[in-house]
């Protein structure tokens, strides 16, 4: 679990897999380096865990930089999910998702 001090709202980091930068101070299955992404819709919903419907932790807005957890050791079924929630961010604020 993370440590009490970290505010999971800014935090990169779940139990299965957490940041890189946060290896020793976090517990987490797996440690990766993000890729950096630019927010470009209005708002994009940061959620607990890596599904449409998951608890809503906060929201990225619009210029902010964000690191997606993508590595060249992801499983095929953790790209779909990453995938989906992307897209699923996108339909919530009226974009396509293609």
């Amino acid at each position: 679990m993370m440590a009490a001090n970290f505010d999971p709202r800014i935090t990169p980091a779940r139990p299965d897999l957490a940041a890189a930068h946060l290896r020793g101070k976090v517990e987490a299955g797996r440690f990766v380096e993000g890729t950096e992404q630019e927010v470009i819709v209005g708002l994009a919903p940061l959620r607990k865990d890596p599904q449409h419907d998951a608890t809503l932790v906060t929201e990225a807005l619009c210029g902010e930089v964000v690191s997606l957890p993508m590595h060249a050791y992801l499983d095929e079924t953790v790209q779909d999910r990453i995938v989906e929630a992307v897209a699923d961010s996108l339909r919530a604020v009226g974009l396509p998702a293609a």
